[in-house]
């Protein structure tokens, strides 16, 4: 296991131009919910000059109150072209936390990536369609769902990239962030809370089945204490993993914010890139 605290000072790099990678917004149908559902891939400029080439892939999802373009930057363009990978960013609808609703049947936010969005993107694109090349990253909600999802299904996913994440979000009021509307009632749902917070879900996690990575602020005023617990959980139960805090030059650059989020996303990218040379996440 790794922990680290990292004091960072310095404010995040400039913009760049996005250079040559693909940014194309699709609609990918959902049987499940009866819509389409936009979603953002981002290819590398050379992306289809070699028939023969395949691609690893980095399925991310959004905050609340997010859309498919929330990571979707020119460093995040720099990156799928230099590194030659495929980003998918679906839309989440806001709210739906990345689950299939147990009280709201048009919310299906675990059926649509899994059983519409994978096939899909693996039918459509140069896909290198195994989980030691498909991986799971997100913030806040999104890091619930990049978790969630990977760790409900460790046989397409081998890596998540977590940042601030909402890895449990039972000591919070039920009304926050629709999580009443998604869950359902706290009381009366209980069983189905419990069941499907990522910290209870990773409670039967083997060490090496699924490479973690966690990123939290140490100003972050929702997540930074329910990510503490969850790394002390990984830590009791021997599962490796990489611990980042990052404490920066002021609040906002170690805060639940936009500012923190592009500090971080080269870390987390960093990590996922290096588990597609590897087979193992590390920094």
């Amino acid at each position: 296991m790794r922990s680290i605290v990292l004091s960072v000072f310095a404010a995040c790099a400039a913009n760049v131009v996005f250079g040559a990678a693909q940014v194309k917004s699709v609609q990918v149908r959902s049987e499940a919910m009866a819509k389409d559902v936009p979603v953002t891939v981002v290819l590398p400029g050379d992306y289809g000059k070699d028939p023969a080439k395949r691609y690893p892939v980095i399925y991310c999802f959004h905050g609340c109150g997010g859309d498919e373009n929330s990571y979707v930057t020119s460093n995040l363009c720099e990156f799928v072209d230099r590194e030659k990978v495929i980003f998918v960013a679906p839309n989440g609808a806001k709210s739906s936390w990345w689950i299939d609703s147990p009280v709201d049947p048009t919310m299906k936010y675990e059926t649509f990536p899994i059983k519409e969005l994978l096939p899909y993107v693996d039918k459509t694109y140069a896909t290198i369609p195994d989980r030691a090349h498909r991986v799971t990253m997100g913030g806040s909600m999104g890091g619930h769902g990049a978790a969630y999802l990977a760790l409900r299904h460790r046989d397409l996913f081998g890596a998540v990239a977590i940042l601030y994440g909402a890895v449990d979000v039972r000591p919070f009021p039920p009304h926050y962030w629709k999580l009443q509307e998604r869950f359902g009632d706290k009381q009366a749902n209980r069983a189905f809370w419990d069941a499907n917070m990522v910290s209870e879900l990773a409670k039967d996690l083997k060490n090496g089945e699924l490479s973690i990575l966690q990123i939290i602020g140490t100003n972050d005023s929702y997540f930074l204490q329910v990510n503490r617990k969850f790394h002390k959980q990984l830590v009791k139960d021997e599962i490796e993993h990489v611990y980042v805090e990052i404490r920066g030059e002021d609040k906002d650059h170690s805060a639940h914010n936009g500012i923190f989020r592009q500090m971080a996303m080269p870390v987390m990218l960093n990590y996922l890139n290096n588990f597609f040379r590897e087979g193992k996440g590390r920094l």
